[in-house]
């Protein structure tokens, strides 16, 4: 494992160098079907946010999957190693970093049980953010999950 002055803060990733480590806890994880066959994942795709609240997406491609499949949970904390950088574009990204992270056959996971990062992964908007039509909708927003009292409802993004 690296010693911690290699590990950078998900804000510092750039492309200025091909590989990154830095710690984090997954937010969200999540599987895309290979719609050519049903029973193979494309991909697995996860939101990964640091101790000081940065969030960046991460992709482990349909060829990796076997390596990494079973090491990885949503919630747990992990130090990544040798994690490719790439530009995040397209419509509906679920983070605002301008880039994201591939696993490489060279990357390395470890679970870090003594990590705890308490940040909330949730950014609230106002739901009427949305209904006017003010929401930036390059982004993904989260689930409709919370409505308080009066009808004032919310949703997360990433």
């Amino acid at each position: 494992m690296a010693n911690l002055a290699e590990f950078s803060p998900i804000s510092e990733i750039t492309t200025e160098k091909t590989f990154w480590n830095l710690k984090a806890k997954v937010i969200r994880l999540w599987q895309v079907a290979d719609f050519s066959r049903n029973t193979l994942p494309f991909s697995s795709e996860m939101v990964l946010m640091d101790e000081a609240g940065n969030r960046i997406h991460a992709t482990i491609k349909k060829t990796l999957l076997y390596k990494f499949k079973n090491d990885i949970f949503e919630g747990k904390c992990y130090s990544f190693e040798n994690m490719g950088v790439a530009n995040n574009g397209g419509n509906y990204r679920t983070t605002r970093h301008s880039l994201k992270l591939n696993f490489q056959f060279s990357s390395k996971i470890v679970y870090l049980p003594s990590l705890t990062i308490t940040k909330s992964p949730y950014h609230f908007i106002p739901i009427s953010e949305i209904v006017e039509g003010s929401y930036d909708t390059d982004y993904l927003p989260g689930i409709f999950s919370l409505c308080f009292k009066f009808f004032s409802c919310f949703i997360y993004v990433f």
